[in-house]
């Protein structure tokens, strides 16, 4: 796969296509021409003009959709003049399937568009944020990596190494399960020496919102303006610093104040001799005079423990039920269901304290149990071992009582001939739901049962 990125990057301009997309709007399928299974959903900016070199973002979507992330980067793209192009393939659970999809969209791309080779930058969500990491470090073609709601692979070749030229922008919800896994990149990053930021926004495990990935690209132009390399025409270093400044003054409004002071400090760094910081120091001399700021950066410390040895012990909890299935005797001493209802139970209570800071790590370790199960539970049902996945689901659906879990376990039931699906899809279809009939009709799960008048049933709901 390196190799062919390489060459990709290297060469494809020695190909082209002649048909005309639409430019300023969502187009949520372009084929691959040499490779017609292979699509990607794309922005071209409305002033796009095919005679000059563009930037551009290559994303990666781990439930293949690619049009959302689109959609988010829309207005960034458009303010600064970037080509966005994510992927409707790549998914979590597969590197090769990850790399194909990103050999196919970089060789059609860059067949397609006048894309500058110089200011080439992938991104990603979750899994596929990895994956946009991993294809910096393998390729070494890769200006920037808007990481999203996760860090790095494990796979050491798909890190960053030491003194990258790599800019490093991760975008991350302070209820993400994943946020101390950002911070504690941050660190890294810093003793690699490889420029980097870290965009906080209050949510959990999702794509951030539009305003963020504008806030990233804009920081990534702004590298590029300070080492004296080509930004965009509409790059504006005031703009950039408003955006940033706009999200600091929002957490000192907010009362969180250890996370504003690090970002008015990350402001100092990024401005200096290029703004009137006057308002900024003003700021920071005002957070470090609250009594509320060092009591905040003391409980942040405790927290930051906590939150790591309760980590270590759902990691204990998740490699015992893995063994049991929950299916322990009473005096052997091992975790069941109920331990497990009583720590959800537990973090649950926590998530609701006025005290924000306790409130958010209880949500990121609940969003971390859910998530866990859910995927784990992919991978037994990928095995065939659907006894473990609907435990793990259980587990999920005591966590987090989605559609989405809903869903799963209407799946492993029905894997198992047992009726009980039926109950699950009929809660799906009672409520709001995106579920459509044509999802139900290409099961795999369900295809014994479409006869079934339960079946048809639900069915007739479903558009």
């Amino acid at each position: 796969m390196k190799k062919v990125l390489i060459l990709l990057l290297i060469f494809a301009s020695l190909f082209s296509y002649s048909q005309e997309l639409q430019k300023g709007v969502v187009i949520n399928a372009v084929s691959c021409e040499q490779n017609p299974d292979q699509t990607y959903a794309l922005y071209l900016p409305s002033f796009y003009d095919a005679s000059k070199k563009w930037p551009a973002v290559f994303v990666f979507e781990p439930a293949a959709r690619g049009p959302l992330p689109v959609t988010k980067f829309q207005e960034g793209a458009e303010a600064l003049g970037y080509i966005i192009i994510s992927s409707n393939n790549s998914r979590n659970g597969s590197w090769d399937l990850a790399f194909d999809a990103g050999d196919a969209m970089f060789a059609d791309a860059f067949a397609r568009f006048n894309i500058d080779i110089d200011r080439v930058y992938t991104s990603g969500f979750s899994g596929g944020s990895r994956v946009a990491s991993a294809i910096a470090s393998l390729t070494g073609k890769i200006r920037g990596v808007i990481a999203c709601g996760a860090g790095f692979a494990t796979v050491p070749d798909y890190q960053l190494s030491n003194n990258s030229k790599v800019l490093y922008a991760s975008v991350v919800g302070n209820q993400d399960m994943n946020y101390q896994e950002h911070r504690e990149l941050a660190n890294e990053l810093d003793k690699k020496q490889v420029t980097n930021t870290r965009i906080i926004f209050n949510a959990g495990h999702q794509w951030p919102q539009s305003v963020y990935l504008k806030e990233a690209l804009y920081w990534m132009e702004l590298q590029n303006f300070k080492k004296q390399q080509k930004v965009s025409e509409q790059f504006s270093v005031e703009r950039a610093f408003s955006l940033t400044k706009s999200r600091a003054d929002s957490m000192l409004t907010h009362g969180d104040y250890v996370s504003a002071h690090a970002t008015y400090l990350q402001l100092l760094n990024d401005y200096d001799a290029l703004i009137d910081l006057k308002d900024v120091n003003d700021a920071i001399t005002q957070i470090e005079e609250i009594k509320d700021y060092k009591k905040q950066s003391r409980q942040k410390e405790k927290i930051d423990k906590l939150e790591m040895e309760q980590r270590q012990l759902i990691g204990e909890a998740f490699t015992e039920l893995y063994y049991t299935k929950l299916k322990v005797e009473e005096d052997a001493g091992l975790r069941d269901m109920t331990w497990w209802q009583n720590k959800i139970d537990y973090y649950k209570k926590l998530s609701r304290r006025d005290d924000f800071q306790m409130a958010n790590m209880a949500r990121r370790i609940l969003n971390s149990i859910w998530a866990r199960c859910a995927e784990s539970s992919f991978n037994y049902i990928n095995n065939k071992d659907y006894e473990t996945a609907m435990v793990l689901t259980k587990v999920w659906l005591y966590a987090e009582p989605n559609n989405w879990a809903r869903w799963n376990m209407a799946k492993i039931l029905a894997n198992m001939d047992d009726a009980a699906f039926f109950d699950y899809l009929q809660e799906i279809v009672s409520g709001p739901t995106q579920l459509t009939k044509q999802s139900i009709l290409k099961e795999e799960a369900f295809k014994n049962y479409l006869d079934d008048q339960k079946m048809k049933a639900i069915l007739d709901q479903l558009n």
